[in-house]
């Protein structure tokens, strides 16, 4: 009878042990997925800044020829804008920052036949 007792102990505890384990892997997990998951929109955050950023420069280079670009702190966030020479028309860069963390992105903008051309806004590294 005692045997039995102590096997049904064994049998117990080793059940326990498993479903504890099992209980802090799926936490583990949990907390790495919403970690990544805060990543993931933090970046997002920078990258939809910096194409409404580049966007703006484009629109204030379409008023004024002469702008150059600024650097705009909103927040925790810096946005740099520049505006280069680029062959026969003109790149617009844009990068936005938080902390160590920055998103860059850029188009071309040309003059054909009276009209500006833009291309696709691409992220650079």
């Amino acid at each position: 009878m005692n045997t039995q007792k102590g096997q049904a102990m064994i049998i117990v505890l080793f059940v326990t042990a498993i479903a504890v384990f099992a209980l802090l892997q799926v936490t583990v997990l949990s907390v790495s997925s919403i970690s990544v998951g805060g990543e993931y929109y933090q970046g997002m955050i920078l990258l939809t800044k910096a194409e409404g950023y580049l966007e703006e420069a484009a629109l204030r280079f379409l008023r004024d020829p002469s702008y150059t670009g600024e650097a705009i702190t909103d927040n925790d966030f810096t946005c740099t804008s520049q505006v280069n020479d680029f062959g026969e028309g003109k790149q617009l860069l844009c990068r936005c920052q938080k902390g160590n963390r920055y998103r860059q992105v850029q188009m071309n903008l040309t003059f054909n036949q009276g009209a500006f051309i833009f291309s696709a806004i691409e992220e650079t590294p």
